[in-house]
């Protein structure tokens, strides 16, 4: 499992900075994924977020 997987699961009890820090590392991923998914007409750009979170 990846680690900000971990960090996701206890992301209440993280420093403030650590939980910025991952809270942008997924975000960043998520658009990533999002964009992605919308190149491959997996759906429109708001199924495409919504899939790109759920995964």
């Amino acid at each position: 499992m990846c680690i900000s997987s971990f960090m996701a699961a206890e992301f209440e009890d993280l420093p403030d900075q650590v939980s910025k820090e991952v809270k942008a590392f997924a975000d960043v991923n998520v658009k990533w994924l999002a964009d992605v998914l919308a190149d491959s007409k997996w759906g429109d750009t708001k199924s495409c977020e919504r899939r790109a979170r759920a995964i």
